[in-house]
């Protein structure tokens, strides 16, 4: 549990730093709904592990709306961090 707790905070970091990079005025919910997610992440043990999967599949979904929102699509750059599975 240690391990992935550390490796959480390099995860949580590249996330809030790519959505960073798409912050406008229009996707500024977006972008704190992001930041936000982690806020799940607590209990202990098999508690913890299932809000850490529960953050994991929100941060997801969030970064595909902004990316979605933001014209990531064909032909264009898409803007997916690495969520840790």
């Amino acid at each position: 549990m240690r391990r992935t707790e550390r490796s959480l905070i390099s995860e949580y970091q590249t996330l809030v730093t790519g959505s960073l990079e798409q912050l406008t005025p229009a996707s500024a919910a977006m972008v704190t709904a992001i930041a936000a997610s982690a806020e799940e992440i607590r209990g202990y043990e098999d508690v913890k592990r299932g809000n850490i999967d529960r953050f994991r599949a929100r941060a997801g979904e969030l970064v595909d709306q902004l990316a979605d929102r933001s014209g990531a699509g064909p032909g264009r750059p898409s803007h997916r961090w690495p969520i840790a599975g």
